[in-house]
């Protein structure tokens, strides 16, 4: 939602961006759709896990709170990951069946496949400015 928010000014009607109190209706939707996905979650996933989500995601403060937006820089602190945010994007796609703004992920994964294969090396690449245009 992020991504849609800032690539595209889309907002979705129920959503923090909107002004809702939590993203709580978004993020169950978001589950349901990512367990209609044959075969995206692990083998071990449950109406029980789900609910277990849902549970932390309405903790009222602290990293997992749907109450609050997150930032880019948000993930990458969290996971002490750089690359973690385009891998959420990934599987954001996966579950919605479009990237950010409608773009495909399908370079991206080829580039971060041949990255963890060592294939090549990535430090940073910054692809914000394709999505909209600049």
């Amino acid at each position: 939602m992020a991504d849609d928010f800032n690539l595209e000014g889309k907002v979705t009607d129920d959503s923090i961006y909107s002004g809702a109190g939590s993203g709580l209706a978004g993020f169950r939707r978001f589950l349901r759709l990512a367990e209609s996905r044959p075969g995206l979650l692990p083998p071990w996933w449950s109406a029980q896990k789900s609910s277990e989500c849902v549970a932390v995601g309405m903790q009222e403060s602290g990293w997992s709170s749907l109450s609050c937006a997150i930032e880019k820089s948000d993930v990458q602190e969290h996971y002490d990951d750089s690359k973690f945010p385009m891998q959420l994007r990934m599987f954001g796609e996966q579950v919605y069946g479009r990237g950010p703004a409608g773009q495909s992920g399908t370079a991206m994964r080829q580039v971060m496949m041949a990255t963890e294969g060592g294939e090549m090396t990535a430090t940073h690449l910054d692809i914000s400015g394709m999505a909209r245009g600049t």
